[in-house]
């Protein structure tokens, strides 16, 4: 069995999304409360922006 790379999986699921949006986070990811609403804010201001990306912070562990 092999890995599955990243856009790979995201070309196999897309057919199968029925929602607005779609969130796409790696095994490691960490949020913190209230993350997704400046996303959304974000990407519901202009009907032209495909694509939203939080800022990635440099670990403190």
């Amino acid at each position: 069995m092999g890995l599955i790379i990243l856009m790979e999986a995201m070309r196999n699921i897309r057919k199968e999304i029925t929602t607005p949006y779609a969130m796409f986070l790696d095994n490691d990811s960490n949020v913190t409360e209230g993350w997704l609403p400046p996303l959304l804010e974000v990407i519901e201001s202009d009907e032209t922006i495909a694509i939203v990306n939080p800022l990635t912070l440099k670990s403190r562990c």
